[in-house]
């Protein structure tokens, strides 16, 4: 549904309504689609984990994570261990403004450096307790991936 208002030229301008994200969400869903091949995978599992959380005051922070990670305790590589929990978590926390559908995250923490001082663009849908974020990320020597998370409302 959109909201209509009329400018001073009398043009109607169209507007996505504005989503309010404040709340705390559980991961129940992760998609990736390669952008040249079309094809979509669950890189992070069937049951991947994750938190996010949206205050009032205009702060985030979110934590993703595969399914099957295993701890770092009590593996023979501990190099390749841990570069496997490495590649397995996405964190990071910072400040976001909301602009109709579409959510900016402002890095200011990251479990990769190099998205801190980032402007993080989502594209953002409610549906009951559901909350759906798109984003387009370029990956060090990898094409145009979207990545879809779907998250439940838990408070």
């Amino acid at each position: 549904m959109f909201n209509c208002q009329v400018n001073n030229l009398g043009v109607t301008l169209m507007h996505a309504p504005e989503v309010d994200p404040v709340g705390t969400w559980d991961l129940v869903d992760s998609l990736v689609e390669n952008s040249v091949t079309g094809e979509v995978t669950r890189p992070r599992g069937i049951h991947p984990g994750g938190r996010l959380i949206y205050t009032a005051g205009g702060g985030m922070c979110a934590v993703v994570t595969a399914e099957g990670r295993k701890p770092l305790e009590g593996n023979d590589d501990i190099v390749k261990a841990s570069a496997d929990l490495f590649h397995s978590v996405n964190a990071y926390a910072g400040t976001y403004t909301v602009a109709g559908s579409t959510v900016t995250h402002q890095v200011e923490v990251a479990s990769n450096p190099a998205w801190i001082g980032t402007a993080q663009l989502r594209y953002v849908s409610m549906e009951g307790d559901r909350l759906t974020i798109d984003a387009n990320i370029t990956l060090a020597g990898a094409a145009l991936t979207k990545v879809r998370l779907v998250w439940r409302r838990i408070g």
